[in-house]
């Protein structure tokens, strides 16, 4: 069967269908959803208004494999994770990337001559977006399908990411913005944008002109050129092979490829008196090694060549350091793209608990472990709006470790050691007890903090004064796995308490140093290290170290570890 391609001018694509006017009122057909008053336009509202209008519309899904004029996308998937808030004084937008049936790239003459003062011809990718609009004049809204041809150097710079980082009302884009009514996908409004603002603007609903002069003026907007639609699984350009699939394209800055149309749609008939001249596009070279200047050379049948175009996209993600972080330590997410020139230049990386498939996005590649616990990480990056999806590394966040609180902590706990030294006497004594607890907050405070205990206060002749123990967790979500783990929280991580001396206690009175029987035998809460401010003391025959009555308060002390090396997860 011989390839088609379409070929057309872009005014072809010009068909009357409401939309936003250049200096009319915002006019919507009846069809459209219900407005949204007195209230801003969301992205969750923007999805209600979407599926309505779908479910309303049999001839957006329904009947979506019967072909519609110009820059159709066929059957798509609204990517609403990365959709764009936007808004102006007249209206509020919200548009979304989409999975498309269909691509479209194309070669166009642009207004704006070479250096040497030369026509120029430029190839460009042509970028869709779902866009949801709300007027807030009439408050009506609608929905509409974006096609973006970006300028040659504006292309060249922003290739990989032009459909996200633009938003209707707020973008730096430049090039020509065609909008299509998604009931029919005819397109209704152009605007010429430089730099994000628009320099022209034609509607064909501006009541001032005739439809007639709006048409032309619409016409004048747009560089004359070739498109050429294709499915994705077969798209390509530049020699960059594009998503998966098995069909082989190759393209180059002097010719393009007939594309076989599905279904064998005829090419489309400009309206009587509109067609234009179209540059003259040769026919490419069957022949190996034909490919030119700037398409990466050949048709991809030359056996010393590599296959790039069946080569699968593989997204490989790695992580830095040992895969185990203590809580607040960072770490850094890096991915490599194989075959390199399918890098898409942005990627996006999720994170789960463990085993549970819930996936929640992190702002960037650097990670804080702000919540304890075994997680999955992943990458994923959008070719022409195909998701691909890297492999999954599993890290752990744990607790610090009684030596690493220590290092924190120290100067805390002289403070309660010289307490409990101060509130000694003939009289009286009391240790002193401290739950210390780690805060991991996004946005918050970082760091340890300490909630003291003051113990009761005892006669000199109590050797030993139990302060219970206290340890709560707070978090958001009602357990650990309910929660936005990426939010942090504020953790139990260690027990720490005094032993008072017993200088005045009665003749005879001895005790050990170090952890006392009682607090070797009560588990402290969440299995914390438990640590102890005592006297060294005098080691006895048995290798023991005690302290005996009239032992000075000022005399030598220590810290002492008992219990867990860490908090452990559970």
């Amino acid at each position: 069967m011989k390839n088609r391609c379409i070929v057309f001018s872009l005014v072809g694509l010009i068909i009357p269908i409401i939309f936003l006017a250049c200096k009319d009122d915002l006019f919507f057909p009846q069809e459209q959803s219900e407005g949204v008053p007195n209230s801003s336009l969301t992205v969750r509202k923007a999805r209600e208004i979407f599926e309505q209008f779908v479910s309303s519309d049999s001839l957006v899904l329904k009947k979506s494999r019967v072909e519609k004029p110009g820059l159709c996308p066929g059957d798509f998937t609204p990517i609403w994770d990365k959709a764009n808030e936007s808004a102006d004084s007249l209206i509020e937008c919200v548009d979304v990337p989409i999975c498309a049936q269909f691509l479209y790239r194309g070669t166009f003459v642009s207004k704006e001559p070479s250096k040497k003062g030369e026509t120029e011809r430029y190839a460009t990718d042509i970028f869709q977006k779902l866009l949801v609009v709300y007027d807030k004049r009439s408050r009506l809204t609608g929905c509409f399908i974006i096609n973006l041809i970006p300028t040659k150097q504006y292309y060249n710079k922003h290739k990989n990411d032009v459909a996200l980082r633009f938003a209707n009302c707020e973008n730096d884009f430049c090039g020509i913005v065609l909008y299509s009514y998604l009931k029919d996908n005819s397109t209704v409004r152009i605007n010429v944008l430089r730099d994000g603002k628009v320099v022209k603007a034609a509607s064909v609903y501006n009541n001032e002109n005739t439809f007639e002069e709006n048409h032309r003026i619409m016409r004048s907007f747009v560089e004359d050129g070739v498109v050429y639609r294709m499915p994705k699984a077969t798209a390509a350009r530049g020699g960059e092979y594009i998503g998966g699939g098995h069909g082989t394209i190759i393209w180059n800055s002097h010719s393009l490829p007939d594309i076989e149309v599905p279904g064998n749609r005829p090419d489309p008939e400009p309206e009587p008196g509109t067609d234009p001249e179209i540059p003259e596009v040769p026919e490419p070279d069957p022949g190996p090694g034909s490919g030119g200047g700037g398409g990466g050379g050949g048709n991809g049948e030359n056996p010393t060549d590599p296959d790039e175009d069946t080569d699968p996209v593989i997204i490989r993600l790695n992580v830095s350091g040992s895969k185990t972080y203590t809580l607040l330590d960072k770490y850094t997410l890096s991915v490599s793209v194989s075959p390199a020139n399918k890098n898409p230049g942005i990627f996006y990386y999720e994170m789960s608990m463990q085993g549970k498939n819930q996936w929640k996005g992190l702002e960037n590649e650097t990670v804080k472990a702000r919540f304890p616990g075994k997680f999955d990480l992943r990458a994923y990056a959008y070719i022409d709006y195909q998701p691909f999806y890297s492999n999954i590394i599993q890290v752990e966040h744990i607790f610090p470790s009684r030596d690493e609180i220590l290092q924190e902590a120290r100067g805390h706990f002289d403070e309660l050691w010289q307490k409990t030294l101060d509130d000694y006497s003939e009289t009286s004594c009391r240790e002193y007890g401290c739950t210390v607890y780690l805060e991991t907050w996004d946005k918050g405070k970082e760091g340890y903090t300490y909630e003291d205990i003051p113990g009761e206060m005892k006669t000199p002749d109590y050797t030993e004064i139990n302060v219970e123990a206290e340890l709560k967790d707070e978090f958001s979500g009602k357990s650990p796995n309910d929660t936005t783990f990426s939010l942090g929280g504020i953790f139990g991580v260690a027990w720490f308490h005094t032993h008072p001396p017993i200088e005045f206690a009665p003749k005879g009175t001895s005790r050990r140093t170090g952890p006392s029987v009682p607090d070797l035998a009560n588990p402290l809460p969440y299995k914390v290290p438990g640590i102890i401010y005592d006297y060294i003391g005098e080691k006895n025959t048995t290798g023991e170290y005690y302290i005996y009555n009239g032992h000075k308060k000022n005399e030598p002390a220590k810290i002492y570890f008992y219990g867990s090396e860490r908090r452990p997860n559970q």
